[in-house]
């Protein structure tokens, strides 16, 4: 064997492995300065932020003279909030429809912070929040008539909760943190006790998100964390879901509709799960820089299955989990534009180490401002679309209860008392968590000054 085949001593496992950690933070800080544009000063992101705002406004403006629908709702959530509204001497049907155009402006604003959190990139979420903004199908004007001009209200004021949560399920599940888990505990049960069909939408979505942390590593730890969050935030709902509520749901009558839905998406999952599982394995294992365009894909594909499931995308009567299929394909264009723009890029930084003089930069960010004015002109362009409210008479005073709140009146006795003991249990256990993490953090402080 020759000298030169024979490893040094400096040439360990671990010197290779910095060796090749150091040489991809250079590679990944390149970037970010290539990247760099005039878009990520704090001002004009506050100000485009603030565009779609007001494009959001615009969509909506003639339905604050309107009425809104009469809704039942299955959890106090928004009758309390409505409730908070007619303190203002507002007729209930008008305080709804106030409560629903209000979900409906700062909605984009939620998931610009959520896409921004996934991405890290601004252009990724300001186009992601105008896609959405669309008023088309199946983008803004599918929550218009979902909560406007039809009665699924709180299913789309939970989609504004949705995002804030999710960004702290994904912190708990990666760092751990009490702050984290009693936020996401908080957020979870806030969600429940809006709608039953946003908590569907948050469950799917945190199963995704967490399946993308269990390919990057400790996926044992972050299961566990994902399951210890969703039970106490069930705790927290149990004095509403109580155990024997539940048990109703699911052996009842409501039952079949959900036994139906499910013999309808099993067959489909039992083909595609595996499929996408070895895929999103093969592509994105050990791949942090694809963690944001694994789930925006995941999520497009879970909401095309479930809403096809549900009675169709494009029937007379489409599913009510539409809405959530524009937003993650609203979601994941916002990734694919970033990333082909982020790949023309690199391409002309090849070319101009090849031949010095080519810059292509100058036409890729005239491109980019080019599809976000397009953008701003399509949903003024679509306001026709959904400008068409209509004036529903009434003072109606009272909450209408859905048949889940109604049969949940019907449970009594022993299983409503025992929600309330484990709700109590769970509040408990946050306080005593919490309690424990501020003694842990000020002995931190107190050995720290010691030494």
């Amino acid at each position: 064997m020759e000298k030169s085949a024979i490893p040094e001593e400096t040439e360990t496992i671990a010197a290779k492995r910095s060796k090749r950690l150091t040489q991809k933070i250079l590679e990944a800080r390149q970037k970010l300065n290539q990247r760099k544009a005039w878009w990520s000063n704090a001002l004009v992101e506050i100000l485009i932020v603030g565009i779609v705002f007001v494009l959001n406004v615009y969509l909506v403006i003639e339905y604050f003279d309107t009425f809104a629908y009469e809704t039942a709702f299955s959890g106090p959530v928004i009758p309390l909030t409505i409730k908070l509204v007619q303190v203002f001497n507002v007729s209930y049907l008008k305080a709804l429809q106030l409560v629903n155009i209000f979900f409906f402006m700062f909605f984009p604003i939620s998931m610009y912070v959520f896409i921004r959190h996934f991405t890290e990139r601004k252009l990724a979420a300001v186009t992601g929040i105008l896609i959405i903004s669309l008023p088309y199908y199946p983008f803004a004007e599918t929550r218009i008539n979902a909560a406007l001009l039809a009665q699924d209200s709180a299913h789309m004021a939970s989609l504004v909760i949705i995002p804030f949560a999710l960004i702290t399920m994904h912190k708990f599940i990666k760092e751990g943190k009490t702050s984290n888990l009693i936020f996401v505990s908080l957020t979870t049960a806030l969600i429940a006790l809006a709608s039953p069909f946003g908590l569907l939408t948050y469950l799917i979505i945190s199963l995704v998100v967490t399946f993308s942390e269990v390919l990057l590593g400790k996926g044992r730890l972050k299961l566990t964390r994902l399951i210890f969050a969703l039970i106490i935030g069930a705790g927290l709902t149990s004095f509403w879901y109580n155990p024997g509520f539940i048990y109703w749901i699911i052996t009842g009558p409501m039952g079949s509709d959900l036994k139906g839905t499910l013999s309808r998406l099993i067959p489909m999952t039992f083909f595609t799960l595996p499929i996408l599982a070895t895929f999103g394995y093969l592509l994105f294992d050990r791949k942090p820089q694809l963690q944001s365009l694994f789930v925006s894909f995941f999520l497009l594909v879970s909401f095309l299955v479930l809403s096809s499931a549900g009675g169709g995308i494009f029937s007379l009567h489409p599913s009510r989990y539409v809405p959530e299929l524009g937003i993650s394909l609203a979601f994941f264009i916002g990734i694919v534009f970033v990333r082909i723009g982020d790949y023309i890029s690199m391409r002309e930084l090849k070319i101009n180490k090849a031949k010095p003089g080519i810059n292509g930069k100058t036409l890729i960010r005239s491109a980019t401002v080019l599809v976000l004015v397009m953008l701003i002109v399509g949903v003024i362009l679509g306001k026709e679309n959904v400008s068409q409210p209509r004036k529903v008479l009434g003072y109606w005073s009272q909450v209408e209860k859905s048949e889940i709140w109604m049969a949940r009146d019907e449970v009594r006795g022993s299983f409503v008392i025992l929600g309330y003991i484990i709700t109590f249990s769970s509040v408990s256990a946050l306080g005593f968590v919490s309690l424990e993490a501020r003694k842990e953090q000020k002995s931190k402080i107190v050995k720290s000054y010691k030494v």
